[in-house]
């Protein structure tokens, strides 16, 4: 059997078009939706406003910019220690439910993060005795406000601030602006 020469050469042609088109097409898809996937962010602006550690416990007050169109799924406070995060315990100082959703704009949230001590097993194990860093953490479902669509959503999951726990940050005193969306009896005073 003999192969006809210019029917190989245009068999590979087509078989190299075939797939230079197939990886740019796969390139774009994935590329244009992690490009629209990166461009939502459920907040902004996040700036701590006051960080003490009290104890055992860590007082801090954030404030940020919630983003239209975000709604939260889980809010949760990790302590992290070398290669491990662990879940903390924390309380809202403005009496809200758990796992509360905020309105878009300006929002401030005052936490008490229960920091306890270092998981024994860890501490005795590795050496580890004091939390390197406290991360806050959040999920939500967003809807991508450039597209008409009100089916397409995606899962965003941030960081939303990270704390040394070994720090404290007691800013002057706060003006009005700082408790936007927090209603007048709840409002901080030192």
């Amino acid at each position: 059997m003999t192969v006809d020469p210019v029917k190989a050469k245009q068999s590979w042609g087509v078989l190299f078009l075939g797939l230079a088109l197939f990886v740019g097409a796969a390139s774009y898809a994935v590329i244009s939706n992690y490009v629209k996937f990166r461009q939502i962010e459920p907040y902004t602006n996040v700036q701590i406003l006051y960080q003490e550690r009290k104890n055992e416990d860590l007082y801090v007050t954030i404030s940020f910019d919630k983003t239209a169109g975000c709604h939260l799924v889980r809010y949760s406070v990790f302590g992290v220690v070398g290669p491990f995060a662990l879940p903390l315990r924390y309380v809202d100082r403005d009496d809200l439910p758990d796992q509360y959703d905020r309105d878009p704009g300006r929002q401030t949230l005052r936490n008490i993060i229960s920091l306890g001590i270092v998981d024994t097993g860890i501490r005795d194990r590795f050496g580890f005795s004091n939390w390197d860093r406290i991360e806050i953490r959040t999920r939500h479902i967003c809807k991508n406000l450039q597209v008409n669509d009100p089916a397409e959503q995606n899962l965003v999951d941030r960081i939303f601030a990270v704390l040394d726990p070994n720090f404290v940050y007691i800013p002057p005193k706060p003006t009005p602006d700082d408790f936007i969306g927090i209603p007048a009896e709840r409002k901080i005073t030192h």
